[in-house]
Parts: structure tokens; sequence; C-alpha cells
């Protein structure tokens, strides 16, 4: 059975606003393969009034639950067709994957125990050049101890109708997989030393805050800075859940791309 509803959510540019639609738990990071969430709205000061609205999906089966809420964003059509490709995408890989796969062929008696996959999301940063979004997305496999969880990311130029990846930021050949990972495993290794008690391990920060590209895929553009997220199981235990690392722009400055619609002044943020 599916079910599709919408909810409407006026939100006026004069002000800055904060959205934030029910988080699903803690959320390993993927990118869809094709296609065409202290959460602040940054606005410009228009005359204009950005309505967002949540398009709910359900679909319940015998043997899987699907619950997805996403945004729909009135004015930018191409902004929402990239939204539901990438949602698409998510929901009909779940689905290929609970049904054909022999592991997952069983007969699920309680109700409580089916397959799941839930979608929520969160707009980190909504201007008139650029709309940020984290999409917390939940896998639950019928009969495990917990749900898998994983975040999908947006950060897309209203202006070029692009997506931005995380080489997309910084000047070309310029070393910024090693400054995204210095700056993170350093700053967790600050938490550890002010008694962090979910981050003890710096073995296991060192490998997934690593030189790795892969490790920085999940990311938004904020205000203050550059947002980086790390789902559970990438820099410790499923217990610690997702955790974050916030680079000020500042600190990034001589690799950065000087055309990026940051409508900021990142040279007021510093790190401290």
């Amino acid at each position: 059975m599916q079910k599709f509803s919408v909810k409407s959510v006026a939100i006026t540019t004069l002000a800055i606003l904060s959205l934030t639609a029910c988080n699903q738990g803690p959320i390993q990071t993927t990118e869809p393969d094709q296609i065409p969430t202290n959460d602040v709205i940054q606005s410009e000061p228009e005359n204009e009034v950005k309505e967002i609205k949540e398009i709910v999906f359900e679909e319940e089966t015998d043997l899987y639950i699907i619950d997805v809420v996403s945004p729909e964003i009135n004015s930018y059509p191409e902004l929402n067709q990239y939204i539901k490709a990438m949602i698409d995408n998510d929901i009909s890989s779940f689905k290929e994957e609970v049904t054909n796969d022999e592991w997952y062929e069983q007969n699920i008696e309680d109700p409580m125990m089916r397959h799941g996959y839930y979608s929520r999301f969160e707009i980190i940063t909504f201007t008139s050049k650029l709309f940020s979004a984290k999409f917390n997305n939940s896998i639950y496999y019928g009969g495990a101890a917990h749900p898998m969880s994983y975040t999908n990311v947006i950060n897309y130029d209203l202006e070029k109708n692009k997506d931005f990846k995380i080489a997309d930021l910084f000047i070309e050949e310029s070393p910024y997989v090693a400054a995204l990972s210095d700056f993170c495993i350093n700053d967790f290794n600050f938490r550890i030393s002010q008694g962090d008690e979910w981050l003890g391990d710096s073995g296991w920060i060192a490998e997934g805050a690593g030189p790795e590209e892969s490790h920085f895929i999940s990311f938004n553009l904020t205000a203050e800075g550059l947002l980086i997220n790390f789902d559970p199981y990438q820099v410790a235990a499923y217990a610690a859940g997702p955790q974050e690392v916030l680079i000020p722009y500042s600190e990034l400055q001589e690799i950065l791309r000087d055309d990026l619609p940051l409508e900021f002044d990142y040279a007021d943020y510093m790190y401290s």
C-alpha cells in the first residue's frame, strides 16, 4: 500500500528561520548512482516568500515498511527533480535488496520485525544562490539488533542548477583532502583530550577521517564553515551516533575556490 501526502510550510525570506524534520535515529555514507537537516535557514532579504512542502511517501507490505519525508521548494523545479531522483534511487535500492537477496528471504511473522527504510531531512542553508540539506536515512533489516544509518547530502547552486561535490569546492590540484583530514583528526583528538567518552579510539578516528576523499563526501555548506558529517561506525562506535566537524572557511581560504555561492564573509569566522 502506497500513500502520498503533502504538507506546506511557508517561509518568509525576511527572517532567519529554523526547519528540522523529525530525526529517525542515528544514521555508511552513499551517493546515488544517477541523479538528472541547530539547523538554520539563511534567507535573502527579498520580498519573495519561499514555500517548502513536506512530501510524505509511505509504502507498507508484508515484507517491508517505507516512510520518507522529503522537501519540495516552490520556484525551483530543477532542484526538486534532483531531490526526487536521489530519494527514488534510495527507495529502489532498498526494495531490490530486501526482495532479491536470499539472505532476506525469510518469513517475518511479527510485523514489528519487518524490514524498513526511513528518511527525514534537515535544511541547513537556504539563500537565493545556495540550498544545502542533509537527509538522515535509516535502514532496518528484520531481526537485526539495530538499524543501519547513513547520510545523504545536497549542496545545490540555485543559479547554475548543479550540485557541489567535495572536490568542486577547492582549487584544482590543491591538497584539500589532506587539509580536511588534518583538521578533523585534530578536532576529534581535542575532544578526546577534553573527556569525550564516545571518541576514545584515536586509531579508529585516524582510519575513518584519514586522507581519503570518500571520507568527506557527506558535507554541508553553512554560514560558519564547512560541516563534515561522519556516520556511525566511521570514527566511533554505533552507540556514539553520527559525528560532525565544523571547519571555518578561514581555515580553508587558501585552497577554496573564490566563485562559490557563499554569501557570507568567511574571513570573520576563526577557529578557536
